[in-house]
This record gives structure tokens, C-alpha cells and sequence, in this order.
């Protein structure tokens, strides 16, 4: 059966699960951005040791910290309908694992990666399925651990503040993990659904941007209230 494109139900999966994987590459990318700027911001104040302690330090620690947990939340793990997660994805790939074929790969890995973009990857037993056990597997890492504990901070203290809020509290550790997570699944998935091999997420940063770090923000007399 096809729809008004022409397209059979697999032939539109496919083309959905893409432009899925394209959303969820940009979210996850900027979410590795975010991340080296922060720990670049941050070795430039331990490094110096005449920097003085300030609310300043507070402020951008805590915006951080809110807005990569709830783009973490909303990447990894929402699962409300109509929206587009990784979650989502690996459900709706593990529930139609016939739609992605041996055929789609290339035989050999793509020239200048390191990506190994062979279908065997994600191959049960026969070399001709998806193991759908190792979806399942993914599932579950995205259910537990950090990424549930970022999803359930937001739920209860970011998103809402709930009269019962769970006692796990997440640290910058939790949420490096989750984004180490998010990475990860993010370039495996694109390999299967698009077989496109990526290496890593962080953008090319092609201008100076520590350039502002190095003039006094404040002029002489002045920007004080």
C-alpha cells in the first residue's frame, strides 16, 4: 500500500525516521556545543587565580545547567506524542525492523571515517535482520540511569514544581553522561537510518569566539547599577 507520495508504509517510515535523526543531530549538537563552551568558560576562572568569587559564577552555572537538562530531557527521553525524541525513534525502528535492509549499506567503510558503517553492526544472528535486542538495550540505557535522573529534575523542579518530588538529585556529572549518551546514540542511529558515519558532534567553531574574554567587560566608572 502506498500514500499520496507514492511511497510504501516502509519507503515513509524511512523517510521519517531521517528527518527525525536530522532534528535530533542539530538538538544534539548544540548540546555538545554548549558543553565546551561551559568547560572552556570554566577553565578560564579556576585558571586564574585573581579572579574573584561572584553571584556571576552562580547565574551562569545555573542557566546552564536548566537549559542543557531540559534539552536533554526533551532529546533523550520525552515520550509525548507528536514529538520527536530518540526515544521515540528507537520505539517506532524496534517496533519496524524490517524497514532497514542490508542493502541501504555501503560494503566498505566511507572513505576518511572511522565510522565503521557496516549493516553487521546492528545484525541478529541470520546478518540479513536487526537485532532488535540491541535496540531494546539502548532503550533501556536512555530509562535509566542519568537520563532519567535529568528527566525527572526537570519534571519535578524545572518544568513544574511537584508537591512530591523524587530525592535524586542529578550533578554535572549526571549530566555529562547524559550527553555523552545522547552523542553516542545519536551517531549510531544516523549510521543506521541514514548510513551516514559521523565521528563526533561538535560543530566547527570557525571564528574566535574567547575573543570577548579577553577585554574588560566593564568600562572605567561605568556598567554598575
Amino acid at each position: 500500500m502506498s500514500n499520496e507520495q507514492g511511497l510504501s508504509k516502509e519507503q515513509e517510515l524511512h523517510r521519517r525516521w531521517s528527518e527525525w535523526v536530522d532534528v535530533i543531530e542539530a538538538q544534539a549538537s548544540l548540546l555538545v556545543e554548549q558543553r565546551h563552551v561551559w568547560n572552556r568558560l570554566k577553565a578560564v576562572i579556576q585558571g586564574n587565580s585573581a579572579m574573584p568569587g561572584s553571584l556571576i559564577f552562580d547565574f551562569m552555572g545555573l542557566q546552564y545547567a536548566t537549559s542543557q537538562s531540559v534539552t536533554v530531557r526533551r532529546v533523550a527521553t520525552d515520550t509525548t506524542k507528536g514529538v520527536i525524541s530518540l526515544t521515540k525513534l528507537l520505539e517506532s525502528i524496534r517496533a519496524n525492523p524490517g524497514v532497514i535492509t542490508p542493502e541501504m549499506f555501503e560494503v566498505e567503510p566511507l572513505p576518511g571515517l572511522k565510522t565503521d558503517t557496516g549493516f553487521h553492526i546492528f545484525a541478529d544472528a541470520t546478518g540479513t535482520g536487526l537485532d532488535v535486542s540491541k535496540i531494546d538495550q539502548d532503550l533501556d540505557r536512555l530509562k535509566s540511569g542519568a537520563a532519567q535522573v535529568i528527566k525527572h529534575y526537570v519534571d519535578d523542579h524545572v518544568a513544574h514544581h511537584s508537591q512530591n518530588p523524587r530525592n535524586a538529585l542529578p550533578n554535572f556529572s549526571d549530566l555529562d553522561t547524559a550527553i555523552d549518551l545522547i552523542e553516542e546514540l545519536t551517531i549510531k542511529y544516523a549510521l543506521l537510518v541514514k548510513q551516514v558515519g559521523i565521528d563526533g558532534l561538535l560543530p566547527v567553531i570557525d571564528y574566535d569566539w574567547e575573543a570577548p574574554l579577553r577585554i574588560p567587560w566593564l568600562s572605567k566608572g561605568g556598567g554598575s547599577e
